[in-house]
């Protein structure tokens, strides 16, 4: 599970940049929260996961990084995914290199590394969560049949899961420029498929494609400011 997330930070943090800074951002009211130390979230069902506060739609702000608790909280609450043991295991071994101010000109790269590699734990658990799901009644795959092979997945089909999350992590449609943006890196994620794999191996590679597309979406720099 590890190399997966792997797989997905390698190509999702080039990808996760072309969001432009900060048009509008859902979680501009999050409540801030406590995951470091002895009383860290320690189960995706436990008692002290973090409370969002309700998102204001006119909520918007002058442009300013979300600090390292808001940028969790913020991907959970938008996912609709518990902070599990797992995700808070990333967050305490990797906190010192997240912000813990509101200054967008301390971005680096390990930090967003940090970041992807987070939003890629919560990004697994909402496929497996959608895939449990009736089509109609998910909230961002509803577009996606993860019973096909990833060669049957269109350009149309992802790019419409991947306007779902733009919808409710930016508040916007996509733009051309990243319509395109998101196209291409789903081609090379596919093209980027062994030629060994076979069978169960591509579907599960179309479950792989929507953590990666969550991914990006979720680890972009609109999706992390203010």
């Amino acid at each position: 599970m590890r190399n997966k997330r792997q797989m997905v930070t390698s190509i999702v943090v080039g990808v996760a940049a072309f969001a432009l800074p900060s048009m509008y951002n859902a979680c501009s009211q999050i409540a801030g929260f406590q995951l470091g130390g002895t009383s860290s979230v320690a189960s995706s069902q436990s008692a002290s996961t973090p409370v969002v506060n309700a998102i204001s739609p006119s909520a918007k702000l002058g442009l300013s990084v979300l600090n390292y608790q808001q940028v969790v909280t913020s991907a959970s609450s938008l996912l609709g995914v518990p902070i599990d043991s797992t995700t808070a295991s990333i967050y305490n071994t990797n906190s010192t290199l997240l912000l813990e101010t509101f200054d967008v000109g301390l971005i680096n790269a390990p930090m967003w590394i940090t970041v992807t590699d987070i939003d890629s734990q919560l990004c697994q658990a909402l496929v497996t969560k959608e895939m449990a799901m009736t089509a109609v009644n998910r909230t961002y795959f509803g577009s996606i049949d993860f019973t096909q092979p990833i060669a049957n997945i269109t350009d149309a089909e992802f790019l419409q899961a991947m306007s779902n999350f733009a919808a409710h992590a930016w508040g916007r449609a996509l733009s051309a420029n990243e319509t395109t943006a998101l196209t291409t890196a789903k081609q090379e994620f596919v093209s980027a498929i062994p030629s060994t794999t076979t069978g169960s191996g591509l579907v599960t590679q179309n479950q792989d494609l929507q953590i990666f597309g969550c991914t990006a979406m979720m680890a972009s720099l609109e999706s992390i400011t203010l």
